[in-house]
């Protein structure tokens, strides 16, 4: 099985936030998003074992990363839309990045125009 969370025109999130997680940002003040584990259940894969995450960027090794079962259903793993209390700016991957503890940096994958979750 595979389904889309896809950003529409606007570059804002299609999907609603169902609830709202608490994670480190780059100064270690508090920030929003949504659980990736959420995202699969509302994308009709609550059972999701990976998620192709698909950045914006146009080229570079790093524009696309794949998480694993254990990543996607881990509490603390998130799409974050917001830092400091603010939006996400440009440099920390506006309009939405991934948060996923424990995953090498370049994994946490910015400028997220796409996520594929898959059975």
């Amino acid at each position: 099985m595979r389904s889309q969370v896809k950003p529409n025109a606007s570059a804002r999130w299609v999907v609603a936030r169902p609830q709202v997680a608490i994670w480190p940002g780059p100064t270690s003040a508090p920030g929003a998003g949504v659980p990736l584990a959420a995202l699969a259940a509302l994308a009709g894969v609550p059972d999701a074992s990976t998620v192709l995450v698909e950045s914006v960027q146009p080229e570079g090794t790093f524009r696309t990363a794949v998480l694993a079962r254990n990543q996607i259903h881990d509490g603390r793993s998130l799409l974050a839309l917001r830092v400091n209390g603010a939006d996400l700016s440009v440099d920390h991957g506006f309009p939405a990045r991934t948060i996923v503890p424990a995953a090498p940096g370049v994994h946490n994958t910015k400028w997220v125009g796409g996520l594929t979750f898959r059975t």
